[in-house]
């Protein structure tokens, strides 16, 4: 039996990346992890979206004074590489589309272990 799974939120951030091909999602530890073919780069959790972060695109997320997704393993808070991104982002359709591109890129990135040129 196929579980059928209804989150807005989810619906309304796989239209916002409908330019980008291969775009799907899957469910992951009570949230879901948005990929680019078979590329994880998004995370959604409680209805917030968390991105892949790396040098190259870092200092978007601190600007708006975003936080890594984080989770407490053995008493010990652990964050990883994917920030929330704030809703400004996501609302301004253009801008965020943007974003998803350079998560994107930022999980490539980890894939290949290389890191991005520095402007």
């Amino acid at each position: 039996m196929t579980k059928i799974i209804q989150n807005e939120f989810l619906d309304f951030i796989l239209e916002s990346l409908g330019s980008i091909e291969g775009i799907s999602w899957g469910s992951m530890f009570g949230g879901f992890v948005i990929r680019q073919y078979d590329l994880p780069f998004g995370l959604i959790f409680d209805d917030e979206l968390y991105l892949k972060v790396n040098e190259g695109n870092l200092i978007d997320y601190k600007a708006f004074g975003s936080e890594p997704f984080s989770y407490s393993k053995q008493g010990k808070i652990i964050n990883i590489s994917n920030w929330r991104v704030p809703a400004e982002v996501i609302e301004d359709a253009d801008t965020f589309v943007i974003w998803a591109k350079k998560a994107i890129q930022a999980a490539q990135d980890k894939k290949r272990g290389s890191k991005p040129p520095k402007n």
